[in-house]
């Protein structure tokens, strides 16, 4: 009895200790940014567990964690965080950041809740991915250029200003969720909404001006589109002077 209890004992003190970290890592998290430039996955050096602080967490933010940009991220000018490995995070918000931060998104950010961009920073290139389950997320780009933008959740988003992706070749898929544009102004190559899955579009008195040189430069269709509405947007193609345009939902009045 007594080596049984000898070998049990550490063992259910092991058995603790695993389930303490296990419930610390899977909880929603709030992660600031210090220390000026640096990559996303330098979690020891400059995701601190409190705003300015000095102790870090033990690995990047997770999707259910918030990720801050605020005073205390960047004390020089054009500081740059570059995303060297997929990222992920939950919302992300960069209010307060001073100094014309640099977003350099080489790996691409997938964001589980809503986004806030500030007009005091640059940002652009590589993907954003938007596959949050919540209702009413918000986007803020500030007037940021993402390569391409995805929208791949079962929740809904609401822009609260214009998506500019000027880029010939770049894509917004709406691929899941509702997607709510809110009358702002979408550029991109093309708009894609073609899959099985449950989604829906709310693009009244929106307008699109879109570049793909080929194709279907606006494409509604597939199974899983429950609704649209369409009425009063204006889509304008300037890539080409044949554009596809695919809306196999029908019964849509567009704008001019």
């Amino acid at each position: 009895m007594k080596i049984r209890q000898n070998f049990t004992h550490p063992f259910r003190s092991l058995l603790v200790i695993c389930c303490l970290l296990a419930g610390f890592f899977a909880s929603a998290n709030t992660y600031y940014w210090v220390g000026g430039s640096g990559n996303w996955s330098d979690f020891s050096h400059h995701w601190a567990t409190s705003s300015g602080g000095s102790s870090f967490y033990l690995q990047i933010p997770q999707s259910v964690d918030d990720v801050i940009f605020d005073a205390n991220s960047f004390t020089s000018s054009s500081k740059t965080v570059t995303v060297d490995v997929a990222g992920t995070c939950r919302n992300m918000d960069w209010t307060g950041a001073l100094y014309t931060p640099v977003l350099t998104n080489n790996s691409g950010l997938t964001i589980s809740g809503s986004l806030v961009f500030i007009s005091n920073m640059s940002a652009g290139v590589g993907s954003l991915v938007f596959n949050g389950s919540a209702t009413g997320l918000t986007i803020t780009f500030a007037g940021k250029q993402p390569g391409g933008t995805n929208f791949n959740g079962t929740g809904s988003w609401i822009l609260q200003d214009d998506l500019n992706q000027p880029y010939q070749y770049s894509s917004v898929y709406l691929n899941s969720g509702t997607l709510n544009t809110n009358g702002k102004t979408i550029t991109s190559g093309n708009f894609v909404s073609n899959t099985g899955t449950t989604r829906s579009l709310i693009a009244t008195g929106s307008v699109f001006n879109l570049y793909y040189p080929y194709g279907d430069v606006w494409n509604l269709a597939g199974s899983g589109m429950t609704s649209a509405q369409v009425s009063g947007t204006t889509i304008n193609f300037f890539g080409t002077s044949n554009p596809g345009f695919r809306d196999d939902i029908g019964g849509h009045t567009y704008g001019d």
